[in-house]
């Protein structure tokens, strides 16, 4: 394109380039005129938008096979036909030049859905010449990819189904027709990436072969087809590679064929079945005849995508978050197995009782459907034992604002919950008209994922119990009913099966004998007889509706209670002491730790396996919504899936990580308590109070500087306080009401506590947590440099031993005999035998931990604060029950004979001092722990008053 600021004799040349075969795959991008590309050789990019700026562009366009250049506009400063010979020959030269290399030539501008940078295009695209689309999930195909991620090998989202086809089947027909389905249909071609990248994307691919494979066997055997249809499922399929559908025919004879249809779920649903099979069935008929078929086109998924992606979010936010505020937690009705086996257990009301209903329903307007989730409901809530239960449904989720949506094909239906409270004394047909509402209304928010759901309604580890069963009504005919009628054949289903990643799924499909099916996961073989009883007792709740619907619930005789375990909610206290194995170490391992512990309602260690933990993919979900939250960061999800252990996801987390002075532990939705850190500088001391205390009060702790790579040190406590001070401003907490510090972060507190009252803004508690007040303090390292170094190196060792419960083997005199390099080897050895370390922190690491810590301590012992200021601050004292020899300096040890340790020389105030049992270290570790976080919170409770 040529910029000209005044316009000049506007014309037009052009030029042909001939051999445009010879560019290879995707070799040459170019900004193009609207046409038809009739050569793959070339990657048409779209055509640009031009500014009023713009007084000439250069055009090109394929052209009977031959890529025409030409100008428009203004003309160049030199002849446009010498202009374009020029360029002609650059081209020519691109070409040369791309002969037999294959990565193709792509821009972000291919691709605007998928919200790609050149690095992340490449990343995504690598070497693939037939990539021909990228873009965003589906809600749904979000939560089936993030399933078959963290439960690898299991069969939940590999569909199967095999068909009989009986008569005269004209093979090279249907092939041929289930390719053109294939081409017609883009997600049919899709496959996904997620690695390092922000959110998930499917790829679409041009098709390389053919979909179906022919097989011939001379008779037909049933115990080879399950055979073979279990090695397909063995095969599974490659989310990354593809392809994620394929078709099998069986030839057994001239007159029987046999087709095992497989694909992953996150390609399709089942309304979309009946649309393919129908496409198929009408091109075979004609190419079985010998002519093109006749199909109208279709809109591909990407277009919904497109419309999703600007959908109103918020709204559906807001609708869930009012329908979920506060329902309890759900008692379990039945496990979720391990997503290996499953047993499905089927009834069929009688035809009168199928039609009471259908009568119930025309009668009084209430959907066959309404009626069903009422029936689930109410059975789900007497089995739980309870009179106000959630559960999920399954809506279509296709959005009739979207251009052709009936026929499209992709994952459109989401999976949503609905609630139901009731008493004995609810009038049924009141119940059946509210569960109609609020199915309509999910079709308006069903573009919001479970995941958002359980963010918008703050159910965090709870969402697992509330989403735990599900309810499916099917009102589409099966796949094989558009084959019904087909010339000369007669087509049946030999095979079907159910599964779910729900403790229990039920299907409802409504007609003359109304179809019953529960789906159970069975990893012991146990649930069959578990599920017969099940279904009786939801059928008869069923059946009961059509001449209960004018009566009270107590009417209606619900079965009683039979939970498969009592509702509990989770308590962030009984995740206290973790399993044995090292401690967490550094900021992020803490928070990993505390988030993945409350989601899997059971301690977890540093290095354990969270997939093998219990973690549902909702729990995996939740966990990175709060992680981002804890480290104010994004974080995608599928980073849980590749790096499973705490360790390893706080390493990789860790190693684009903005380092922040303020560490969350804890959420919660009230003011945080903030808590500054020990001598060592880091946050581990706090994981057991921070998980202590309430719920709806966020633990903050504070680390200090110097412990990662390229950071200096604080040595001075004034500047520590004014630095940690600034990092809460950051977080939009400039003035903290409830300030905290623990042994020397009690003194960095107070500091704080006076830095904010000489501006007029003192907090409302300071609490100080063991910690003597900074009068006269000498240090209790030896004057010697060796040996005091020795003595760090120790304490350091042995306090982390004691807070853990472990014992170190290093001594002052073992340190001693070696030089200073050999001592922090041999620390650093030690204590990662005692578990005390990660793999991760090396000899570096200690030594970068001891200057930390060695200027901290420096700094303390130089802090002299002026008695005169700040005589009013609200302090309040935890100190522990008993003293250990050598944990204190002699000066601080004279204190403790002082109720408050000193600290009425500071402040004129009433200090309300609690005695925590255990020791220094002890005081923080299990039990003592509880017992600290219950005085803080009384001492925060009376904000407004004296403490104690």
């Amino acid at each position: 394109m040529l910029r000209q600021s005044g316009a000049g004799r506007l014309g037009r040349a052009s030029v042909a380039v001939p051999s445009v075969a010879a560019i290879a795959d995707a070799a040459v991008g170019l900004a193009v005129l609207p046409a038809v590309p009739q050569d793959r050789a070339i990657r048409l990019h779209h055509p640009p938008t031009f500014s009023p700026s713009v007084r000439a562009a250069l055009t090109a366009r394929l052209v009977g096979g031959r890529l025409e250049l030409r100008w428009i506009g203004a003309s160049p400063d030199r002849d446009p036909d010498h202009v374009l010979a020029g360029i002609g020959d650059a081209v020519r030269a691109i070409g040369d030049w791309a002969k037999g290399r294959a990565a193709p030539l792509f821009t972000p501008r291919d691709f605007p859905l998928a919200g790609l940078d050149a690095t992340a295009l490449d990343r995504v695209v690598g070497d693939d010449p037939d990539v021909e689309d990228i873009y965003p999930l589906s809600p749904m195909q979000d939560a089936m990819l993030l399933h078959s991620l963290s439960r690898q090998g299991s069969p939940v989202n590999f569909e199967q189904s095999c068909t009989r086809f009986v008569g005269s089947l004209d093979v090279q027909a249907l092939r041929k027709a289930w390719t053109l389905v294939f081409d017609r249909h883009p997600v049919l071609r899709s496959v996904f990436r997620w690695r390092g990248l922000a959110r998930p994307l499917q790829v679409v691919r041009r098709a390389r072969r053919q979909p179906v494979d022919v097989e011939t066997w001379p008779v037909f055997d049933s115990e080879r087809l399950a055979l073979r249809m279990a090695d397909d499922r063995v095969a599974g399929f490659d989310l990354e590679t593809g392809p994620l559908a394929r078709l099998i025919l069986i030839r057994v004879g001239e007159a029987e064929s046999y087709l095992i249809a497989s694909f992953h779920h996150v390609l399709v649903d089942g309304w979309c079945l009946v649309q393919l099979e129908r496409e198929a069935r009408t091109a075979y008929e004609a190419f079985r005849r010998g002519v093109n078929p006749a199909l109208e086109p279709v809109a591909p998924f990407r277009d919904f995508i497109a419309w999703s992606a600007r959908a109103d979010r918020q709204a559906a936010r807001r609708h869930f978050a009012a329908l979920l505020a506060g329902a309890p937690v759900q008692a379990a009705l039945h496990g979720r197995g391990d997503g290996g086996r499953f047993v499905t257990v089927r009834r069929r009301l009688s035809p009168p009782a199928s039609k009471a209903l259908a009568d119930l329903s025309r009668r009084r307007g209430i959907t066959i459907a309404a009626l069903a989730h009422l029936a689930w409901g109410l059975w789900t809530a007497a089995r739980r034992g309870c009179r106000d239960t959630v559960f999920c449904t399954t809506v279509s989720g296709r959005p009739p604002q979207v251009p052709g949506v009936e026929q499209m094909v992709g994952l459109f239906i989401n999976n949503l919950p609905v609630r139901i409270r009731f008493d004995e004394s609810s009038v049924v047909a009141d119940l059946a008209a509210e569960m109609q509402r609020q199915i309509a209304a999910l079709q308006e928010h069903a573009q919001i994922s479970l995941i958002e759901v359980g963010d918008a309604a703050r159910l965090s580890e709870r969402a697992d119990a509330l989403f735990d069963t599900l309810l499916v009504v099917e009102t589409t005919p099966s796949g094989v009913a558009a084959w019904s009628g087909a010339s000369g054949l007669r087509v049946e289903t030999v095979h079907n099966a159910l599964k779910t990643a729900y403790s229990l799924t039920g299907v409802i499909v409504p007609g003359e004998h109304t179809g019953i099916s529960l789906v159970l996961p069975d990893p012991d073989g146990a649930a069959e007889a578990t599920g017969e009883a099940m279904i009786d007792d939801f059928s008869a709740v069923l059946a009961a509706l059509a001449g209960g619907v004018d009566g009270p619930v107590a009417d209606l005789n619900l079965p009683a209670a039979q939970p498969l375990s009592p509702a509990v909610v989770p308590s962030a206290v009984a995740f206290r002491s973790g399993p044995p194995g090292r401690s967490p170490h550094g900021a992020i391992e803490p928070v990993v730790l505390d988030i993945l512990s409350a989601i899997a309602r059971r301690p977890l260690g540093v290095d354990d396996d969270v997939l093998n933990a219990g973690l549902t993919s909702l729990g995996l979900a939740t966990a990175a919504v709060r992680l981002a939250e804890r480290l104010n960061r994004p974080l995608p999800v599928s980073l849980l899936i590749e790096h499973r252990t705490v360790a390893a996801l706080a390493r990789a987390l860790s190693r684009d990580q903005v380092w922040d002075a303020v560490v969350p532990l804890t959420a919660g939705s009230g003011e945080p308590f903030v808590c500054v850190h020990p001598i060592a500088g880091d946050v581990s001391a706090f994981l057991d109070l921070a998980r202590a205390m309430p719920a709806d009060l966020p633990f903050w702790a504070l680390q200090a500087p110097g412990l990662e790579q390229g950071q200096a040190p604080i040595g001075r406590v004034e500047e520590l306080a004014a630095a940690n001070l600034a990092a809460l401003a950051r977080r939009e907490l400039p003035t903290p009401r409830f300030l905290g510090g623990y042994s020397f972060g009690g003194i960095v507190t107070y500091e704080m506590a006076r830095q904010l009252a000489a501006r007029g803004e003192a907090p409302e508690r300071v609490v100080i947590i063991d910690a003597p007040a900074p009068v006269g303090t000498v240090s209790v390292l030896s004057d010697d440099p060796d040996r005091a170094q020795a003595e760090w190196l120790v304490r350091m060792a042995t306090v982390r031993a004691r807070h853990h419960g472990v014992a170190v083997d290093l001594t002052v005199e073992t340190l001693l005999r070696l030089d200073t390099d050999g001592r922090f080897v041999l620390a650093r050895d030690r204590m990662l035998a005692a578990g005390l370390l990660s793999s991760e922190a090396d000899v570096a690491w200690l030594r970068r931990a001891y200057a930390a810590s060695r200027a901290l301590y420096d700094g303390f012992l130089d802090y002299v604060p002026t008695p005169d200021t700040a005589r009013d601050l609200p302090l309040c004292l935890l100190r522990a029950a008993t003293v250990r020899e050598g944990d204190l300096g002699e000066a601080e040890a004279r204190l403790l004979s002082e109720p408050d340790m000193g600290w009425s020389r500071l402040v004129d105030r009433e200090i309300g001092v609690t005695t925590i049992p255990g020791d220094h270290v002890s005081m923080l570790v299990g039990d003592a722990a509880a017992a600290a976080a219950a005085a803080i919170t009384g001492f925060l409770g009376s904000s407004r008053s004296a403490c104690g």
